[in-house]
């Protein structure tokens, strides 16, 4: 990541953890999600309760893991963080905007511009080219292919991928090739944040070694924000601050005061 300066706008850090509105990148309040699951058997309904009343603030410039069991609701919380889903009830702020208020493409239009998104299985398509995964987002915004390019062969660099595999179609390349092409992409419009659910989970060490760095070291050179659903310690290490969801719920929160070792012991003591 040594030319990200050149490649990003540096974007302001919050000095502070209170989050006044102005620093609030996301701001949840009382969510609540709810899924009807109907019975194939006599067709009754039953309602399941996945979210049970999530409060949290996260400011501009903040690195936040989630952690959880599976189906705790760690990962429909980041669907609705990242504006893919509505919550059943309760207010979400994003850059002082009320999300209930918006029309769904205008929902889409922020996700595009403001949002980048990493996966586990890197949703990268092999019909194209790793360099046009990497513009894809750039295209649909209606940018100059040509700048999009520029840029995409600077991120790309930064990432440690080599050019001549910019031509190359995703299943010609290595998992932790392929998650670096993915955040490249994700980065592309230079999004206030990135939301990433278990970006490692598919990769080796030595390659979700070379992840965790990236997304480190973008975090303390640009200022983006960073949300990250992930059962790795060691990765949740890597953050300022750690949120445990149980049940539907923010049940511990942990913020990282000492050494990432030290972090990292403490969140396995959590566990």
């Amino acid at each position: 990541m040594s030319e990200s300066k050149e490649i990003y706008e540096k974007k302001e850090i919050p000095a502070d953890r209170e989050a006044p509105e102005d620093r609030a990148l996301v701001r949840a309040e009382d969510i609540h999600k709810d899924y009807v699951i109907k019975s194939m058997a006599d067709e009754s309904k039953k309602r399941i309760h996945v979210l049970k009343g999530i409060n949290l603030v996260i400011n501009k410039g903040e690195y936040v893991s989630i952690m959880g069991r599976s189906g705790s609701g760690k990962s429909t919380f980041l669907r609705i963080l990242g504006l893919i889903s509505r919550p059943t009830s309760g207010d979400l702020t994003f850059m002082g905007k009320k999300t209930s208020h918006l029309w769904t493409d205008e929902m889409a239009d922020l996700r595009r511009r403001k949002m980048g998104f990493i996966y586990q299985d890197f949703n990268l398509m092999d019909s194209l080219t790793a360099m046009d995964n990497i513009i894809l987002p750039g295209i649909l915004d209606k940018r100059d292919e040509s700048d999009l390019k520029e840029r995409a062969l600077k991120l790309s660099r930064s990432a440690g991928l080599r050019d001549e595999l910019l031509d190359k179609a995703p299943y010609e390349l290595s998992g932790g090739e392929r998650q670096r092409v993915a955040i490249c992409r994700a980065l592309i419009n230079n999004p206030e944040v990135l939301l990433a659910d278990e970006p490692t989970g598919n990769l080796d060490e030595k390659s979700e070694n070379m992840v965790a760095d990236l997304l480190a070291e973008i975090n303390e050179n640009t200022g983006t924000s960073i949300i990250m659903v992930t059962h790795n310690p060691k990765l949740a290490a890597r953050s300022q601050r750690l949120l445990i969801i149980r049940e539907g719920r923010i049940g511990e929160e942990l913020l990282r005061e000492g050494s990432e070792n030290q972090f990292y012991e403490k969140i396995l003591n959590l566990m």
